[in-house]
């Protein structure tokens, strides 16, 4: 009953695991690479794998939203999620997701919670709202509330909104969520569905930090004005210009040194200071000149454990 996109450009060290946390997932039944002008031996290790329910077909070269368009026109089944070519599904996440909507033909999507991890493997911190529910207003409102890996999605929705917009060249997956719950309902389980591998090679660390932090504020701002006038500017042809490219980059030492960071306060908060500081120590690793985390490790050791109250 689900189909699988799975973009992949140059993923020969990876893909292989994608796919194989993919085929473990119970009620899959197709698996559609899309080969978008890989020039390692990506496209030779999936055609490898030995399951019937792996396609591979041969991608536009034209940015990743334009990948994932024609991978949801290759698509058989009743609901479509993603996977990227470095990621990792959980085995168990369909038994939850699926009979949601089986259930509730009134929602779009349903999404859930996931773990970052470095190339490793290792666990950096866990993303999951505490509590499940209706997401609906908060994702019109441009704000996200998970990766949309997490997601499992009616493949009709997906096609009605016309799949992901070419303009994005990152933050695709953010408009894509936002334009689903301006179509339909979404709810959110927090249970774990997905593992999201940080490394300097995806594309949110090689693209210019710059723009970056223009398409995912760009998908925000679209989302709001469809939600007062019905329509964006990029709908209406009157999309801000792209800023030029420049050398900053968001390092992904910085940004697993920061998720480490926000799991250790987090975990404080539970009142397991050795756990915590493990963590802290463990940001610091990957980002030793950041006064800022130093400063945090010495607070960790002397700062009093919060009230109970406070915590919960």
């Amino acid at each position: 009953m689900v189909s699988i996109l799975m973009p992949a450009r140059n993923a020969a060290k990876t893909v292989v695991g994608a796919i194989n946390s993919v085929l473990a997932a119970d009620h899959v039944n197709e698996v559609i690479v899309i080969n978008d002008g890989s020039s390692d031996n990506t496209e030779m290790l999936v055609r490898e794998i030995n399951d019937p329910r792996i396609r591979v077909i041969q991608g536009p070269q034209a940015g990743i939203s334009a990948a994932l368009n024609a991978g949801l026109e290759e698509v058989t089944e009743r609901y479509v999620a993603r996977c990227d070519a470095d990621d990792y599904f959980t085995f168990d996440r369909f038994s939850w997701q699926l009979p949601f909507l089986d259930a509730h033909p009134d929602y779009t999507a349903i999404s859930g919670g996931f773990k970052t991890v470095d190339e490793k493997g290792d666990s950096i911190a866990e993303m999951a709202m505490d509590t499940s529910g209706d997401v609906t207003e908060l994702l019109q409102n441009g704000k996200t509330v998970t990766h949309l890996g997490t997601w499992l999605i009616r493949a009709d929705a997906l096609r009605k909104i016309g799949g992901a917009r070419t303009w994005f060249t990152s933050a695709e997956d953010l408009d894509l969520q936002f334009r689903l719950a301006h179509l339909g309902k979404v709810w959110h389980e927090p249970q774990f569905a997905y593992l999201y591998t940080l490394h300097q090679a995806s594309i949110t660390h090689s693209m210019p930090d710059t723009q970056r932090t223009f398409f995912d504020l760009q998908a925000r701002e679209f989302s709001l004005q469809r939600k007062e006038t019905g329509s964006d500017d990029l709908e209406r042809g009157q999309a801000p210009s792209v800023p030029k490219k420049d050398k900053s980059v968001n390092s992904a030492n910085h940004h697993i040194s920061r998720l480490l960071e926000g799991q250790a306060w987090r975990t404080f908060a539970r009142r397991q200071r050795f756990s915590a500081l493990k963590l802290s120590v463990r940001a610091i690793n990957h980002n030793p000149t950041n006064v800022r985390l130093w400063k945090g490790l010495l607070l960790l050791c002397v700062k009093p454990f919060p009230s109970p109250q406070a915590s919960a």
